[in-house]
């Protein structure tokens, strides 16, 4: 598995852009702070990772699209199925390194926030001024990119799924991008329109994003009407049937 991991490892930083990842997020995310200097209120900008968060689902949706599908745009996995002879070893495998890749990223957005806040904003709005939840901005900040991280397990595994399912990583990139963004607005109107009694509808997978949010802003609860701990349950339960259902896609694919 070690192998299997370096090769992995070795095609997503060689992926087309990949070493350039960092700095598209840095500019974006300054691109934010800057245009947000006139707007109301700066720490929640601060929080929210000067919208990192978005910017790095994006980034992953491409790099899981890609290194799924990469291995049938170019015949290669019938090398690595005659090299290893375990399709779910090099499908988890595959999933593990885009799951490195997105715990890198929330580094760099933690690194980036605090210079695309000092460019922006200079000593104002400082990181230990007393912000929601009686928590300082910099809790704020690291309870959302802690949290976010469980959007970001959910996005991987849905990507892996669609990509395993497609037969081009630009099928599977939009389709992704699509969930992604529409889920969450989706789910929160189907559950406006069944109403509190919707016991199954607000388990549905396009509420579990709602989680990063629900962490710094308690009253999400009204919409995803889950508590924090049901919202990492069903982002973990909805992750494992992904992997399931995204693995049997794969070992079925035609090669």
């Amino acid at each position: 598995m070690i192998d299997l991991l370096k090769q992995e490892f070795f095609k997503l930083v060689h992926q087309k852009g990949i070493l350039f990842s960092p700095l598209v997020l840095f500019g974006l995310m300054l691109f934010v702070g800057i245009s947000s200097k006139n707007t109301g209120d700066l720490n929640y900008y601060i929080t929210q990772s000067f919208a990192g968060g978005e910017w790095a689902d994006v980034l992953l949706i491409i790099a899981s699209a890609n290194i799924v599908t990469m291995e049938f745009e170019h015949g290669t996995i019938k090398h690595m199925i005659a090299q290893h002879n375990n399709r779910f070893l090099i499908y988890f495998t595959k999933m593990i390194v885009v799951s490195a890749y997105c715990v890198v990223l929330h580094g760099f957005m933690f690194i980036f926030t605090i210079v695309v806040k000092y460019i922006s904003y200079g000593s104002t709005h400082p990181f230990g001024a007393i912000y929601d939840n009686n928590q300082t901005v910099m809790q704020n900040l690291m309870t959302f990119l802690f949290s976010n991280l469980f959007s970001c397990l959910l996005i991987i595994t849905i990507v892996f799924l669609i990509a395993s399912l497609s037969r081009t990583s630009s099928i599977a990139a939009v389709v992704g991008l699509l969930f992604i963004f529409m889920g969450t607005p989706i789910s929160n109107l189907l559950i406006h329109m069944v109403g509190n009694g919707s016991s199954i509808i607000k388990w549905n997978p396009g509420n579990m994003f709602n989680v990063a949010f629900q962490f710094l802003t308690p009253g999400t609860i009204h919409t995803s009407l889950l508590s924090d701990g049901e919202l990492i349950i069903g982002n973990l339960i909805w992750a494992g049937l992904f992997i399931a259902i995204g693995y049997y896609a794969f070992k079925k694919k035609r090669i």
